[in-house]
């Protein structure tokens, strides 16, 4: 622990990470370390009988792909209701969690898989390549309740999922 200009006791880490936010060079050098570490890397996951594999640039992907975002109960259970021959959207497909597994199980099954932001689209039609899937179906577009359009607002957080229209 260290003590910053208030006295407050703080983490070292989340000192160095305030002044790297504060100095715009947070994003820059989280990519790099990224980019050194992770470089080309990809993770192999196991659920159930279904065996697929990911791409995993940033630290927060290989942690979400691991933990399969915490929603292993919510993807057994959806994985079990499909049948042949259903169409399913996959709406904020992220990198492909949801549509790579229906992919890789059901080869009769049609995914739609919407993902609006750019670099993240890219990744999840990597991931499709790297898993040979060709009935899931990669669409750069959001999806909304009404037609128009509208800005796509990035986050800076490594959490990819708290993007917001």
């Amino acid at each position: 622990m260290y003590v910053d200009r208030s006295g407050r006791h703080t983490n070292f880490s989340l000192m160095i990470r305030n002044i790297l936010l504060k100095s715009g060079l947070y994003n820059p050098i989280r990519n790099l370390y990224n980019f050194i570490f992770l470089f080309n890397t990809k993770l192999e996951v196991k659920f159930g009988d279904v065996i697929v594999r990911f791409r995993t640039p940033t630290f927060k992907i290989v942690d979400d792909v691991k933990s399969l975002l915490g929603e292993e109960e919510i993807l057994s259970t959806f994985l079990s209701k499909l049948q042949p021959g259903d169409v399913v959207w996959d709406v904020g497909a992220s990198y492909g969690i949801y549509s790579l597994f229906v992919g890789k199980k059901f080869s009769s099954i049609k995914v739609y898989a919407f993902e609006p932001e750019q670099k993240t689209f890219k990744l999840l039609k990597k991931n499709l390549d790297l898993n040979g899937i060709d009935n899931v179906i990669p669409i750069n577009y959001a999806l909304g309740d009404i037609d128009g359009a509208a800005i796509l607002h990035t986050s800076s957080s490594a959490n990819i999922g708290t993007h917001s229209l």
